[in-house]
This record gives C-alpha cells, structure tokens and sequence, in this order.
C-alpha cells in the first residue's frame, strides 16, 4: 500500500479506507493471510485509518535522521 496519501482537500471522504479495503479484499483473493503497514508515529490520521481497517500496532520501531552540512 505504501505509500498511499490523500490530498488535503479529499481527506476525510473515506477514500483512503476504501481503497485499502479493496487492496486487501484484492490480496486476501490471491492467498495472502497478513499484510503490514508503516506510518510515523506521529501520523494520527493514518493511525486512525489503520486501526479502523483492524490493523494493530506490533512495532514502535524508529529510524534516525541527520542533516549532512556541505561545506564550501
């Protein structure tokens, strides 16, 4: 599914549910048993999404981000 987003003017329809609902409907036909999504801990929108479609949270992994300086 990733990464799958919804533009601001659009969000809050159920697009973003329905869309993952079909995927899965779509993969459970092809044999699949488990699918995984990722989101930044932060991201409560896609949270809410997932857990509605019954995902559950199983990691709170996390990266690590640096800004690289150039020098002149």
């Amino acid at each position: 599914f990733e990464p799958v987003g919804t533009r601001v003017q659009y969000r809050r329809l159920g697009l973003a549910e329905a869309l993952m609902s079909e995927g899965l409907r779509r993969l459970k036909e092809l044999g699949a048993t488990s699918a995984v999504v990722r989101a930044r801990d932060d991201n409560t929108a896609a949270i809410a999404c997932y857990e509605k479609l019954d995902f559950s949270i199983v990691s709170d992994t996390f990266g690590f981000e640096r800004t690289i300086e150039i020098e002149a």
